[in-house]
């Protein structure tokens, strides 16, 4: 009977392995595919499909986990929507992978991916959890500084992501911590840093900060020979300076621009010069170079179908001959403007049919491939089962191998059910983050408008005695003033925040005596917002908030070598 079984399993052993490649063999095909994705998309992408079945095979959860993010990383670069949402789809599962191997810093890569993408995909919520839960994962590991480079493009991303919410100095607190850790590690990321800081600062009106930042962009593209950035930081800086009404300072950098641009055949800044070119020499009333350069890039933008340079130069031109009096003609380039843009809003609002049918397509192409495969998979277990049958043991080597797929399929169904709790749970926290951030920012635009609407009165108080309109005056102030004390939408504020945070308000309540501006603040401090968007939600001055927080450290009891930020989130 032994005798038998050792047989069976020395013919059946090779068959088991059969189609099992090497470790060795599908990195290497990872490695190909990454190459792959700076040339050709769909060619990647198929051969990391092929890693990530031979992956499969071996049940390694870490090297699955890699193919479905290089996986991620590749179909991302083709850009629509419908594909941000499938490189997300792939990002999650590695995650989920990741987390079981314990490896915390492919976990962190992973999150850090999926806050980029819903940021592209402007799910902000979403992407500022994500971005958070990056940070706060690089603060562990980076205790000794093992990790700077993760730390610092943790904030980076985080500062990326309060960009774009337009909480501007929350970014420029991130983006500031992310550039000193690049800057104590000479990493390239410095550059962006420095170029992401001129943007918000530029945001903010402050554009003379935000040339200095573009130049130390621009000297660090230079020392890395980055030329496609140089010369876009170079174009930024020449925008800057119509701005700041440095017209020389702008000339020279736009015809630096306008040169570099030409010869590596970068036409989009090349046409963006040429406009702004004529900009500074409208503003210098040099009428006949302006002209030049407008005609320049009309032509050049129509040519390669660069349609929103090509609008902004129309209506410059119309600009240019109404300057000289010429009505007519400035009614032609008016016209020729307005059914350009019209023709650019009839495109945006059809639906890119082409797209859709080379999907369905891809879809049924996939349907066929996974049949032929099935059918392929099906003549492979006939095979093996007549060979089975030249064996004495045959049928109970069956038996072992059908109870074996019972089990997994048993496995796999409570393996999708945790997989849909842990959806679930992810949806709802994601709701309840939108609302959070929906009210927060209500908070925000309100209380400005009430504290400005509160001023105007009191200037008007004050510059005009108005008879018999003193006591209504003052009888509207105390009307604002109630309104911002005591408004539904920080009853709105605190009941989503308490989804989010269900004990945290409640174990501050029973350990400390706290009030309820004391609980509003520790709230905005768990949310890690900066001292002035505080000030900005809770209307109080900026000089003050330092008081504030050390009085609410002295009533939390909290140690000297702590800070209130580190306690409040060490609270669940």
């Amino acid at each position: 009977m032994n005798t038998f079984i050792k047989i069976a399993l020395l013919i059946l052993f090779p068959l088991f392995l059969h189609g099992q490649k090497p470790l060795k063999e599908i990195e290497t095909l990872i490695e190909k595919a990454s190459q792959l994705a700076l040339k050709d998309v769909n060619q990647a992408e198929n051969v990391a499909l092929l890693a990530l079945k031979d992956a499969k095979t071996t049940q390694n959860q870490k090297l699955i986990a890699i193919c479905y993010r290089t996986l991620a990383d590749i179909i991302i670069k083709k850009g629509d929507a419908s594909n941000h949402q499938k490189s997300i789809d792939y990002i999650e599962k590695s995650l989920l992978l990741f987390r079981k191997t314990d490896d915390s810093l492919e976990v962190f890569k992973s999150i850090n991916n999926l806050a980029n993408s819903y940021r592209k995909l402007h799910q902000l919520p979403k992407a500022m959890r994500y971005a958070q839960e990056g940070l706060d994962l690089m603060k562990n590991l980076n205790q000794n500084n093992k990790f700077q480079k993760e730390f610092g493009i943790a904030n980076f991303t985080l500062a990326y992501v309060y960009q774009d919410s337009q909480l501007y100095e929350s970014s420029l607190e991130h983006y500031t911590t992310a550039s000193e850790v690049f800057e104590q590690i000479n990493s390239p990321y410095l550059s962006y840093c420095f170029t992401n800081i001129a943007i918000v600062l530029s945001k903010k009106k402050q554009f003379s900060k935000a040339s200095v930042y573009y130049k130390k962009a621009k000297v660090i593209f230079l020392q890395n020979k980055n030329w496609p950035n140089y010369i876009k930081t170079t174009h930024n800086l020449g925008e800057l300076s119509i701005k700041l009404n440095a017209f020389a300072q702008a000339k020279q950098n736009l015809n630096e621009s306008l040169k570099m641009s030409k010869k590596i055949g970068y036409n989009d800044l090349y046409a963006g010069s040429l406009f702004n070119l004529a900009k500074v020499y409208l503003k210098e009333k040099k009428i006949d170079s302006s002209f030049y350069y407008i005609d320049s890039a009309i032509y050049i933008s129509d040519s390669l179908n660069m349609s929103l340079i090509q609008l902004e130069s129309l209506n410059l031109k119309a600009n240019l001959h109404e300057i000289q009096g010429d009505s007519t003609k400035a009614n032609i380039y008016y016209h020729q403007a307005q059914k350009l843009d019209d023709s650019l809003k009839s495109v945006q609002a059809i639906p890119n049919t082409a797209q859709l049918v080379i999907q369905n397509q891809k879809e049924k192409f996939n349907h066929q491939s996974k049949k032929y495969e099935t059918q392929l998979q099906q003549q492979t277990y006939k095979l093996i089962l007549s060979l089975l049958v030249l064996l004495v043991l045959a049928v109970g080597t069956l038996i072992i191998l059908k109870k074996h797929k019972r089990t997994l399929a048993k496995r796999s169904i409570e393996k999708d059910k945790l997989e849909h709790q842990l959806v679930s749970s992810i949806e709802n926290k994601d709701y309840l983050m939108r609302k959070l951030s929906a009210t927060q920012i209500n908070l925000a635009t309100q209380n400005e408008a009430l504290q400005k609407a509160n001023l105007l009165l009191k200037k008007i108080q004050t510059k005009y005695h108005l008879n018999g309109l003193g006591e209504e005056l003052r009888e509207t102030q105390d009307q604002l003033k109630s309104q911002l004390e005591n408004d539904r939408l920080w009853d709105d504020f605190f009941f989503h925040f308490e989804k989010v945070h269900p004990t945290f308000l409640n174990k501050l309540s029973e350990q400390f005596k706290l009030s309820q501006s004391d609980l509003k603040l520790c709230a905005f401090i768990k949310m890690n917002l900066s001292n002035k968007d505080i000030c900005k939600l809770m209307h109080i001055n900026p000089t003050s908030i330092r008081v504030i927080r050390h009085r609410l450290k002295k009533k939390l009891e909290i140690e000297k070598e702590q800070s209130v930020s580190e306690f409040l989130r060490s609270l669940s």
